[in-house]
């Protein structure tokens, strides 16, 4: 249709085409059992800057898109692919170990709009024109909004829907400090965020582990009594710190405690699943080291105790040595997600750009350069519930890593009335 006149606009907004999107519609998706979906939906890339492209997949509502909210979905890392949340988690499709997708009844599009973005740069299809993959907090937040404000401008019918920012994990930074640019962004109809087992203050999580392993059995009443002794004022359980302890033997005992959760073969994630692949090593968070091939865990899968610092050398010279660095989510088998994006009718049918290097699950360049900015996100609340939005936090009572008890110790700190 080679026409560039008002009336063939108008003809192509009535009929719900934006040109500026139609060509990234996935209009047949490989390795799916089942009937293809009757919803659209599209992928391809979103301008964080000029030079950074994230790469999104965004599914239509199948109740009402036009009305219906619109729903950004982020995983955590920092540097993890929000397609695991597409593919095992809330998308329409979940994947199997053989690499094919098959649909998925609870799916969250039966009544929103979802978008799942790959963020920072360099995560998964997403890249930077010059390879450049180092990043901040403040900075991932300014290039999703970014994204988001470019989205719009490919779903302009959508700008006036109610907008949702959601995600898990580290995102429980991502998550906060986007929404206060969105909430300040006068031309979007923001309403609020959700967030499932989020880090939302660093030092709440920490300490509250503690607890959470002796409530579970996985540390005796023996090893209690002793961290009441040294670590709790007058033994008293409701004033202690585990978190960087000044005192020597505290942080003997916290240290062990952390061994008993991270160094046994225990899912830190699913408490009472298996555990695929091994948790991260104490010296240096390697998951496994075969050949010129080292597997590392992202940062918010680390042991509380551990020298990030440290471990973001370690990776960043493994890399100017030549190793192949991969990141992985440990106890995690990520080989279905890796087989499906991987294959290259899904990446053609995607629009994946040419010439990028395998999908993996999430980014040990990303992990090596991260520069973590927020380790308590209490005023980004507070700004987001002031403005008169609505928060939801969520977390499942088996995940060690962000532990329920610390997310309801932040929660109970932002003193909002019940």
């Amino acid at each position: 249709m080679n026409c560039f006149n008002i009336f063939c606009l108008l003809f192509i907004a009535i009929n719900g085409i934006f040109a500026a999107r139609e060509d990234d519609r996935v209009t047949f998706l490989p390795r799916l059992d089942g009937p293809q979906p009757t919803f659209r939906h599209y992928a391809g890339y979103l301008k964080a800057t000029d030079k950074r492209n994230f790469f999104y997949w965004f599914v239509e509502s199948e109740s009402d898109p036009q009305n219906d909210p619109v729903v950004l979905w982020l995983n955590g890392g920092p540097g993890c692919s929000s397609m695991t949340g597409k593919l095992i988690e809330l998308g329409p499709w979940r994947v199997n170990k053989q690499g094919r997708l098959s649909w998925f009844e609870e799916r969250w599009n039966k009544h929103a709009n979802i978008i799942f973005m790959e963020s920072p740069a360099c995560v998964g299809f997403s890249y930077d024109d010059d390879s450049n993959c180092a990043t901040s907090d403040d900075e991932t937040a300014e290039h999703n909004y970014n994204a988001m404000k470019d989205f719009f401008v490919g779903w302009p019918e959508l700008v006036d829907n109610i907008l949702y920012i959601t995600g898990e994990s580290y995102a429980g930074v991502y998550v906060p400090t986007l929404s206060v640019l969105l909430a300040n962004d006068a031309s979007l109809n923001f309403k609020g965020m959700a967030i499932g087992n989020p880090v939302s203050n660093r030092r709440m999580m920490t300490n509250s582990l503690t607890y959470f392993a002796y409530s579970r059995g996985i540390i005796g009443v023996e090893m209690w009594n002793d961290l009441l002794d040294n670590c709790c004022v007058d033994r008293n359980a409701t004033d202690c710190n585990f978190y960087r302890s000044e005192d020597d033997q505290c942080a003997v005992l916290s240290s062990e405690v952390n061994r008993q959760i991270w160094r046994n073969g225990l899912n830190p994630y699913n408490l009472y699943d298996t555990c695929f692949g091994g948790v991260p090593s104490h010296d240096d968070g390697i998951l496994k080291k075969e050949g010129n091939i080292i597997e590392i865990a992202p940062i918010d899968m680390l042991p509380p105790d551990f020298d990030i610092d440290r471990y973001q050398e370690n990776i960043r010279d493994y890399i100017k040595k030549g190793y192949q660095v991969r990141s992985r989510i440990p106890c995690s088998d990520s080989s279905g997600r890796e087989s499906f994006l991987n294959d290259v009718e899904v990446r053609r049918a995607l629009h994946v750009k040419d010439g990028l290097p395998q999908w993996q699950p999430c980014s040990a360049i990303v992990s090596a350069q991260y520069i973590r900015q927020y380790t308590d996100l209490k005023p980004q609340h507070m700004e987001i519930l002031e403005k008169g939005h609505r928060v939801l936090k969520y977390s499942g009572d088996l995940d060690m890593a962000c532990n329920h008890w610390g997310d309801l110790w932040f929660s109970e700190d932002l003193g909002l009335e019940v």
